[in-house]
């Protein structure tokens, strides 16, 4: 299942979708190789390239006209450098692999060597894993806050404060952060939950923390488990 190894295809039209996580960084880095995949699988390729918006807000419209035009049958391949560009979590990513799947689009990621341009069961058990990770890695991070507060009120804190926040001030804090989320400021969603500006910062901080790295182990998971998948099809 290697990216540059085989016959030569019929010109697809093919997506390359590149996106940075913030203003500081730039999509370069990954427009070279994803032109490389293109041109080495014969493809036709459009560049969909996102970029940090000002204003805060969460929204991708880039990414939502690439879904579009796949659903419409313009898009027949998605390459990305990493799967993490499809999404923030791998529930997105896995929501997204299957409504490209539905819509007959292939998706290629150059980092985990996912391709599923092969037919047959191999494809069918890749999807299958993402969709079985997605709902793993929502587990794991049940259990991974339980056992941490379990252990927690076993064992104390380092400080002999009372283990955790508040839970009225944590609930608070949640809907702050799905307001930020929505496209509120931090000011202004800490104004309308009745939350500092600078608990919520630690909160969001904290937060996306943990996400990333419940993030990265799923990734790795998909990774190594698609490769064990592609040498013994």
């Amino acid at each position: 299942m290697g990216l540059f190894v085989g016959e030569p295809r019929a010109r697809l039209p093919a997506a390359l979708y590149l996106r940075v996580s913030s203003a500081e960084q730039t999509v370069e880095n990954q427009r070279e190789p994803l032109l490389r995949l293109a041109e080495a699988r014969g493809w036709e390729p459009t560049l969909y390239v996102e970029t940090v918006s000002g204003s805060g807000k969460k929204r991708r419209p880039v990414f939502e006209r690439m879904m579009l035009d796949a659903k419409a049958g313009k898009v027949r391949a998605v390459a990305v450098t990493a799967l993490d560009r499809l999404g923030r979590s791998l529930g997105t990513v896995v929501e997204t692999l299957n409504i490209l799947h539905a819509a007959g689009a292939v998706v290629v990621s150059i980092r985990e060597g996912i391709d599923t341009t092969t037919p047959g069961p191999v494809q069918t058990l890749l999807l299958g894993l993402f969709a079985a990770l997605g709902q793993v890695e929502l587990q794991l991070n049940r259990e991974r806050t339980q056992a941490g507060l379990e252990r927690a009120r076993k064992f104390g804190t380092k400080s002999g404060r009372p283990i955790g926040r508040p839970r009225l001030d944590a609930e608070l804090l949640r809907k702050a952060s799905l307001l930020v989320d929505g496209g509120e400021t931090v000011r202004q969603a800490a104004l309308t939950a009745g939350v500092s500006k600078t608990t919520l910062q630690n909160y969001r901080r904290e937060e996306l923390a943990k996400r990333a790295e419940a993030e990265r182990q799923a990734h790795e998971d998909v990774a190594r488990m698609a490769r064990g998948v592609a040498r013994n099809p």
